[in-house]
């Protein structure tokens, strides 16, 4: 299996404009590293429509932010169609995570994350693709986080986390990936400014095969790099 998860920067005007050619960018990678699964943070409605028509082997999952927000978006879990999908769900990172919907115009937040729950060769897997906050809300938006798992992961259930971490990891963060069971897929960039941004977080009894970050040079859509991991899981 073949996770990756990119932010594809939610450029409002910019999608007006070229937001095919972006998308197209996009697909290239998808088809090129043969994903079976991309968790997608800042994904406008006019690209997931797009990709809707595009994607013709993969469906999208999740809602979107919604309620009275300019730059609504989603944080879309995308995924093979011989995946066998169980459930999915979106939620609100906030003290009333099943609340999703912003009151602002051109509000941030609440963040929102996407749960699916999948079985892909007779193994049971949980999938979140979410965005925390840089500074404002973080720990309460990690707080949240864990009480949605709490609330959706069954026992027999691997778990996989794509996540755009806004900011390096802190204690809030480390707290939640050793209560979870957690471990950290290392991937590296030179684009020192961000540090290790975008990510993956695996049970810890999921083998990773191989890994790789993939270069703003290859893609050009953000100013993101987006990763990839090839995963295995013992019977």
């Amino acid at each position: 299996m073949v996770i990756g998860t990119f932010n594809v920067d939610n450029k409002i005007f910019e999608n007006n404009i070229n937001g095919e050619k972006r998308m197209d960018k996009l697909i290239s990678f998808i088809n090129g590293y043969d994903l079976s699964i991309l968790g997608i943070q800042e994904l406008s409605n006019s690209n997931k429509r797009y990709l809707e028509k595009k994607l013709k082997d993969y469906k999208i999952y999740g809602h979107s932010k919604g309620g009275f927000s300019f730059n609504d978006e989603y944080n879309s879990i995308i995924m093979k169609k011989d995946f066998t999908h169980v459930k999915s769900k979106t939620y609100a990172l906030s003290k009333k995570i099943d609340k999703v919907g912003s009151k602002f115009l051109f509000s941030l937040f609440p963040r929102i994350c996407t749960v699916v729950h999948f079985k892909y060769d007779n193994h049971y897997y949980m999938m979140i693709n979410t965005q925390l906050s840089s500074f404002v809300n973080r720990n309460k938006e990690i707080d949240a986080l864990n009480k949605i798992i709490l609330r959706e992961r069954k026992k027999d259930e691997f778990l996989i986390i794509t996540i755009d971490f806004n900011g390096k990891i802190n204690d809030r963060l480390k707290w939640f990936i050793t209560e979870n069971g957690l471990k950290v897929v290392k991937f590296y960039t030179k684009r020192k400014i961000y540090g290790i941004v975008d990510n993956i977080l695996l049970s810890k009894n999921i083998k990773i095969i191989s890994k790789r970050t993939v270069g703003f040079n290859e893609i050009k859509i953000s100013k993101h790099n987006p990763s990839v991991v090839r995963i295995s899981v013992k019977d």
